[in-house]
């Protein structure tokens, strides 16, 4: 970079601007002020904005000419429909009052440790159509809105958020509430929230808030849970949930599932919850999970089983084993479950799945089958397993129980073709040194090629989550993301060299529609035109 200030100098006209609808911008470490004044006024279209690893940047836009007549009352920014912003650690504010927001649908922040407060209550009037808020690991954050604007003296105000659909709050260690004293805040139309890492006394309270939600996320609150599972806080819960996803949770080894209402619940999500050996009781199969259509579990290291062993009815000569009905379920995905061995308990539970339709299992080398009881499907399914391709299958158990042998035979093919290859390169005398040398500054400049593209995509979080880390940006998460190819996919081969050698004289051309830019690598790299 050629300096230390700013990115747009001298490098890219800032007239190029007005046609671009998505920007990307990753580790500008030495970036201070992101922005020009004379870069965003021209982004008039600019629907996109992701920020990522600022580690110096102190100033959202350049206040040099700023606060004059000609540019007091624009509004920049007036297309932008998405904001992610992460790893600010030294930003402090961000200037909402000189953005337009009208458009603004998506904002998800993160790692800006220097913000107290999110938005003032004058700025929240002109947020009528966001729809996803996500604020995860800002040390400082005490309040989404603060009671004081830049216009007026407030003394108690309502603040209602209108199109609202997904809060997330995640790792704000110096939260006391969604609102200062004198700002009441109103979500008539959210449906979902997630929530991770609150003391349980703030937690319960926002949870009373959000009765009404559909979708509930929760993690890094073992020891909420674990209270539920002594003492049992229905009230707390939000009664009619049809997602819930739990995350992050190491330590637990029992969900309470007596404080939730499973039988509305169509979408279950588990995720980093290592101290389980099972999901679910036996106990729960004639309760009922009637409306669940999608179970994910994943990275849960000492999971054994989903139900746990159930009762069984002895008589004289026979064993009477408990069914486990599942009338709804269409969708099975177990990921990074290094313990796992089957869906039900050995030889006790017979397991009943009329609507499954497709079954996804990665990383679970202790699998032997699916049930170990009798195992019921209307039909045929889709499974994939590993990194497989999908296959039409009939008999679950059959499925997996044979892949299951072929992986082991061919496991003991290559240990016994690998020592066959050890004894033969000890018998041969290998090549001269000459060549060695050669081949090895080969492979060295090769790697170093790869190497200089490849320091990885911006990770928008979801992260999920999703994940679900809160799907952290870069979760959440996320539960909710990476977006885009590796950047050895989008070079397909062209040396990032070359690029760096022409961008002295690189100019972005008004047809440019989206470009990613790579400050740390000192290039350009233009993604689409139109």
């Amino acid at each position: 970079m050629h300096g230390p200030q700013e990115i747009w100098g001298g490098h890219i006209d800032a007239r190029s601007f007005n046609e671009l609808e998505t920007i990307k911008i990753k580790y500008a470490e030495k970036v201070i002020k992101v922005f020009s004044l004379d870069a965003i006024k021209q982004m008039q279209n600019l629907k996109k904005l992701y920020l990522q690893e600022f580690q110096l940047a102190e100033e959202f836009i350049d206040p040099v000419g700023f606060y004059n007549d000609e540019v007091e009352n624009l509004a920049l920014l007036p297309q932008l429909k998405k904001l992610v912003m992460d790893s600010f650690p030294r930003l402090k504010w961000i200037p909402w009052e000189e953005l337009a927001l009208k458009n603004l649908r998506e904002l998800k922040l993160s790692k800006i440790h220097g913000l107290t407060s999110l938005f003032p209550v004058s700025v929240c009037r002109r947020l009528l159509n966001l729809e996803t808020l996500h604020i995860i690991d800002c040390e400082k954050m005490e309040e989404i809105v603060g009671g004081r604007s830049w216009d007026t003296n407030i003394v108690e105000v309502n603040v209602e958020f209108p199109r609202l659909n997904f809060l997330r709050l995640d790792k704000l260690p110096a939260f006391r509430s969604l609102g200062s004293n004198n700002v009441i805040l109103e979500f008539s139309s959210i449906e979902g929230v997630g929530f991770g890492q609150f003391q349980n006394q703030i937690l319960l309270i926002l949870l009373q808030k959000f009765q009404h939600v559909k979708n509930l996320k929760l993690g890094g609150c073992e020891a909420l849970l674990e209270s539920f599972n002594l003492k049992g806080r229905a009230y707390a819960i939000p009664p009619r949930l049809r997602k819930f996803t739990l995350y992050d949770m190491p330590n637990l080894q029992r969900i309470p599932w007596t404080v939730f209402s499973v039988k509305s619940i169509h979408y279950l999500k588990i995720s980093k919850i290592h101290g389980l050996k099972f999901l679910f009781p036996a106990s729960m199969h004639s309760e009922g999970f009637v409306q669940l259509e999608e179970i994910h579990i994943n990275h849960c290291n000492d999971l054994e089983q989903v139900f746990a062993q159930g009762s069984i009815e002895v008589t004289s000569n026979n064993a009477t084993s408990t069914t486990i009905v599942l009338p709804r379920v269409k969708i099975i995905k177990f990921k990074d479950l290094r313990s796992l061995r089957s869906f039900s308990s050995e030889y006790y539970n017979d397991v009943e799945l009329p609507s499954l339709e497709e079954v996804k299992i990665k990383d679970c080398s202790m699998m032997e089958t699916f049930s170990y009881g009798s195992l019921s499907t209307q039909g045929s399914c889709k499974i994939r397993m590993d990194w497989e391709d999908e296959e039409e299958c009939y008999d679950l158990n059959a499925f997996i129980t044979k892949r299951k042998e072929a992986k082991e035979t061919k496991s003991t093919e290559g240990e016994t073709s690998r020592e066959e290859g050890e004894t033969s390169r000890e018998g041969a005398k290998g090549k001269s040194v000459g060549e060695t040398s050669r081949e090895s500054v080969k492979r060295e400049f090769v790697e170093g090629e790869t190497s200089r593209g490849a320091k990885g995509e911006f990770v928008e979080e979801d992260t999920n989550e999703e994940d679900v880390k809160g799907e952290t940006i870069g979760e959440g998460a996320k539960e909710e993301s990476v977006e885009g190819e590796t950047n050895g996919e989008d070079a397909k081969g062209e040396s990032k060299v070359r690029q760096v050698e022409k961008l002295q004289m690189y100019k972005i051309s008004n047809r440019v529609a989206k470009i990613r830019l790579y400050w740390s690598f000192n290039y350009v790299e233009v993604l689409e035109t139109s």
